[in-house]
């Protein structure tokens, strides 16, 4: 044992609406979490994370499965984080990053926000944020955040997303597609998206956080239109891009070789 915090809250509150051990369903609703820490850690030389006993305790009780997975139904309705402290880490930690957010080792505080229609399978989580607002250690800063949300380990889908940064604002639906989640620390050459911008800002300090090639860059774009690809080998159709109010284009677009602009 490492003798280490999951979790520590000043304040918490609950309803438990269903809580039947025969169906295997648990909901949660009204749950606010106030004050709180919350650690997700996998320690060098460990298969699974420090809350691995909890999916142990939901395992299902049918013996003649052999896979011994959990088919316990689990949903949460109403959820509130006020003031909370957000650590994951994966050990050893290889990434090689200075600038840019680590998805091996996150570290979020002053994170607030409400969801609902919290539901998680055995592979998928899906729920929908109302609003989300953290500081990543990195400097990155989320002030507010909406979407529809359906997270696996292959697959993350926001729909309606709208976001704003700093310095930016998203209006979009998006589809990242990789083979782990540590493919977001080599987001360019790992990670494909399938996006649908709306009349967005985008501006490359904010996008800076997620790859460390564009470190430095301070351009404002409006994007509208609909993307797809590696950032290395993008695809766009029914693109308006207005580039710092100086470059206008409008039509369909490929691009090779981001986010090197020389050799684009």
């Amino acid at each position: 044992m490492h003798q280490d915090t999951l979790l520590y809250v000043e304040k918490l509150n609950l309803d438990i609406g269903i809580f039947n051990t025969e169906d295997e369903k648990l909901l949660l609703d009204n749950v606010l979490l106030k004050n709180a820490n919350i650690k997700l850690k996998k320690y060098e030389g460990e298969d699974f994370f420090n809350y691995q006993f909890i999916l142990d305790a939901f395992k299902s009780t049918d013996t003649t499965r052999s896979d011994n997975t959990s088919k316990w139904d689990v949903a949460a309705g109403g959820f509130e984080l006020e003031n909370v402290r957000f650590l994951y880490q994966t050990h050893p930690d290889t990434a090689q990053l200075s600038h840019t957010i680590n998805f091996s080792d996150l570290s979020v505080h002053s994170l607030n926000g409400k969801l609902s229609d919290i539901k998680l399978g055995a592979d998928t989580i899906n729920l929908n944020v109302i609003s989300l607002s953290f500081i990543e250690k990195s400097g990155f800063i989320l002030k507010d955040l909406s979407s529809t949300f359906s997270i696996s380990s292959k697959e993350l889908k926001a729909n309606s997303l709208k976001a704003f940064t700093n310095q930016s604002q998203l209006n979009a639906n998006l589809v990242f597609k990789y083979d782990e989640y540590d493919d977001f620390n080599d987001f360019i050459d790992k990670v494909s998206m399938k996006a649908s911008f709306n009349k967005s800002i985008i501006q490359m300090a904010d996008v800076a956080y997620f790859s460390n090639e564009l470190y430095g860059m301070n351009i404002k774009t409006i994007l509208t239109g609909d993307v797809s690809g590696k950032v290395g080998d993008l695809k766009g159709k029914n693109i308006f891009l207005n580039i710092e109010n100086e470059t206008i284009y409008k039509g369909n677009i490929d691009l090779i070789g981001l986010p090197d602009i020389e050799k684009t």
